[in-house]
């Protein structure tokens, strides 16, 4: 299996790591096995553990916690029904050492994927590189695996263009990206072919993430609120994509923005009854 070249992003990931690992503090946190209780009515922030206090934030509902490999949305105590009140700093401080011990065993048994998924969800491409970094390897499968389960894959262009492209990795040399089905759906479309993709702010018009339906573009298209319900499309030559992926019933082409052509936005008007978007 080949190694990975690292190139900028993975550097910057590197040396991020071996600090990290130097220092012993390479550890996610998550949901914890249980849910004390206590009858204070406020959690003391100054009871959390050391390495999450600089990541409290102010958040619409109290205090937040939005350490890179957790989220406590309610860290202020929650107040139960009988009157008593959930010790979340407790529960989270908790959390924070069981994921520890996981993490360290999941390294420790070259368990990559256990190790990535462990990782809050907006913070598992940063723990793919990790994992890359740490075992020398590509990890093609379970880089597969996280493209198909991010949300946040916008802010995460650069990294994943190194993980994809930019780290010397041929088109023909990525083992277990992409399944056999997945090879044999990519292999059958025509050298050229039309795209899609759905957005709603005009600075996510290019990106990595396409699709070969219009109407799943619709649906991308309306989903959040922005500048207005818009659908990009163009066309791509097969050479050119990265990989095709059916997970999430998306028919999702990955391709760098780039080797889009013939690139047009349509700005449509959302239909609230029928939940689709006319254009305007």
């Amino acid at each position: 299996m080949n190694k990975i070249i690292h190139t900028a992003a993975f550097a910057k990931a590197k040396a991020k790591i071996e600090e990290g690992l130097a220092a012993g503090t390479i550890a996610p946190v998550g949901p914890p096995p249980s849910l004390p209780v206590r009858a204070e009515a406020l959690a003391n922030v100054e009871e959390l553990h050391p390495d999450l206090r600089p990541y409290v934030v102010d958040g619409p509902f109290g205090r937040t916690l939005k350490h890179p490999l957790v989220f406590m949305h309610h860290l202020d105590n929650l107040r139960l029904g009988d009157g008593r009140y959930v010790d979340t700093v407790a529960q989270t401080n908790e959390g924070y050492e069981w994921k520890t011990k996981r993490v360290a065993a999941a390294i420790n048994a070259g368990d990559w994927h256990s190790f990535v998924f462990l990782h809050e969800r907006p913070h598992r491409t940063d723990a793919l590189m990790e994992a890359m970094i740490i075992s020398g390897l590509p990890l093609w499968e379970l880089a597969a695996n996280v493209w198909s389960d991010s949300e946040n894959l916008w802010q995460y262009q650069e990294e994943w263009r190194d993980i994809f492209g930019e780290a010397g990795h041929g088109k023909n040399n990525r083992p277990g990206l992409m399944t056999p089905h997945e090879r044999r759906t990519l292999a059958a479309q025509p050298r050229t072919f039309k795209v899609w993709r759905g957005v709603c702010r005009l600075d996510a018009v290019q990106g990595m993430s396409w699709t070969l339906s219009r109407s799943k573009a619709l649906w991308f298209a309306n989903r959040f609120t922005g500048d207005g319900p818009l659908l990009v499309s163009g066309t791509v030559a097969k050479r050119d994509v990265i990989a095709y992926f059916s997970a999430r019933q998306e028919r999702e082409i990955v391709v760098f923005p780039e080797n889009v052509a013939e690139f047009e936005v349509t700005k449509l008007q959302p239909n609230a009854v029928l939940g689709r978007a006319l254009v305007a």
